[in-house]
């Protein structure tokens, strides 16, 4: 596994922590995630905590916000480490990122949970991987990895879209997304957009267009909880994020499927 200087140096650190004579603090306990979640909707109301918990490391609590961003904290909350990596010593030169781990699996759980009904499916005769992909049809590498679609479906790859319009939901790209995932033939709706066509569109009544726009601003938020910050932002069915733009060939590599037999 390649590490950055950052991920050796954090290494390094646990390593020194782990083997000198330092005391390893307590676990935090129930009353700690308490008074660290009082203390940060009074000093800081703007993080929404979505999840807390006490983290691998013995006296530190684990908050997931509801952006998707990952908070370690003392147990009096004053003290926060932004965006942490938590990293296992497994052995000489054996290193396990727990935190991946976790966000993996914790991604998982939510891509799975998206009803079908709410994707722009393109599915292959017989399914041999799935990806989920964040797409925004003004996005030019968007566009471009739309171009590998029909040769990923070729060779078993289901390609399930959700909506992430960049410059937001009320936007002109935005209201594209409502459209598309509002009308009869959503495939055919978004291969027109990620063409760089205007779309057609048949009417659509007030009361759908509002349900295909809530859906669209739930795949936003949901997004932001799987920490997506551009797009395409392409996730495995097992909570991968693999991509950004990707090739097919490497995307069926990724995902170790097997070529059809010719």
């Amino acid at each position: 596994m390649s590490l950055s200087r950052r991920y050796l140096l954090s290494a390094a650190c646990l390593f020194l922590a782990t083997t000198t004579n330092i005391s390893i603090a307590e676990p935090a306990n129930k009353a700690d995630l308490v008074q660290v979640e009082k203390n940060l909707k009074t000093n800081i109301p703007a993080l929404v905590v979505d999840q807390i918990k006490p983290a691998i490391i013995p006296g530190l609590i684990d908050i997931q916000t509801d952006s998707g961003e990952r908070v370690l904290a003392d147990p009096s909350g004053r003290f926060l480490i932004v965006g942490a990596q938590i990293l296992e010593v497994k052995g000489p030169g054996q290193l396990v990122n727990l935190t991946e781990q976790e966000d993996g699996q914790r991604r998982q759980t939510v891509l799975k949970n998206v009803k079908a009904s709410e994707l722009v499916q393109y599915k292959p005769k017989t399914v041999k991987g799935k990806l989920f992909v964040f797409t925004d049809p003004d996005c030019g590498y968007c566009r471009k990895f739309h171009s590998e679609v029909p040769a990923l479906v070729a060779a078993g790859v289901q390609v399930n879209y959700l909506a992430w319009p960049r410059s937001g939901v009320a936007s002109p790209t935005g209201e594209t997304m409502i459209k598309i995932w509002c009308s009869k033939d959503p495939q055919a709706i978004m291969d027109q957009a990620k063409s760089g066509n205007s779309i057609s569109v048949s009417a659509v009544p007030e009361k759908k267009l509002a349900a295909c726009a809530q859906t669209v601003e739930k795949q936003v938020r949901l997004g932001q909880q799987l920490g997506v910050r551009g797009t395409p932002a392409i996730f495995t069915e097992d909570g991968r994020q693999v991509g950004g733009y990707r090739s097919a060939a490497e995307l069926i590599q990724e995902l170790n499927v097997k070529p059809n037999p010719s």
